[in-house]
């Protein structure tokens, strides 16, 4: 549905009036958004190439609508978009460094959110699959890091959904871990303590994120 309004709309008002109407058109045609993964980890970041017109609502869909969807599948694919738009979206080093920070900067609080599970998860696997897609030196892995033991420290897992909540925790430790993130001692024991806790979850897909976790982290 949202191909053909977009070819009718440039038919109608010519491509001239669209920013690069007709690549647009070819990008994102009936095919190609009929497959969700398809839309999110190949449309999108292309489209996120193609003009900043759609750079900035594409990347503030993601942060602000799509990683707090009541899906959790949609959470999960938007995470690998948002990584998908930094990696793919731009070949300067420095315009990732900064997708990564307003990511970053953006899903931060909503980590500890109490009021809404999801944008806890959301946000956990957004800032997740943003460092690792770009490894920038320009954020605070430390400050990062430290958002897992607290969520734990304010009893967060507990309650509906939480075991969404400690996988997408364990996703996090693992991207930190794969970035090769300089943490404290005192924060990789923290860490540490939350896989731990993880690994012996009643959960199965807990226990594997957490083995995930523990095979980067060591």
């Amino acid at each position: 549905a949202a191909s053909a309004a977009l070819q009718e709309n440039i038919g109608r008002q010519g491509h001239a009036k669209v920013p690069k109407g007709i690549e647009l058109l070819s990008l994102a045609d009936y095919f190609a958004l009929g497959s969700r993964d398809r839309a999110y980890l190949d449309v999108a970041p292309a489209v996120f190439r193609l003009s900043t017109d759609y750079a900035d609502s594409i990347l503030e869909c993601l942060l602000n609508d799509r990683l707090q969807h009541w899906d959790p599948a949609v959470r999960q694919l938007s995470s690998k978009a948002l990584g998908a738009l930094i990696e793919k979206g731009t070949d300067d080093e420095s315009e990732k460094n900064r997708l990564v920070k307003m990511a970053v900067d953006e899903l931060s609080p909503r980590c500890l959110s109490i009021r809404d599970v999801g944008e806890r998860q959301g946000a956990l696997l957004g800032i997740a699959e943003a460092i690792l897609a770009a490894r920038s030196k320009t954020v605070s892995y430390e400050e990062i890091a430290a958002s897992v033991p607290e969520i734990d420290a304010k009893r967060l897992y507990r309650g509906r959904g939480g075991e969404l909540v400690r996988v997408a925790a364990c996703r996090l430790v693992e991207c930190l871990s794969r970035c090769g993130a300089q943490l404290s001692v005192k924060t990789q024991l923290r860490l540490l303590d939350t896989i731990d806790e993880c690994a012996v979850h009643a959960v199965e897909d807990v226990r594997d994120a957490a083995v995930d976790a523990l095979r980067q982290f060591t």
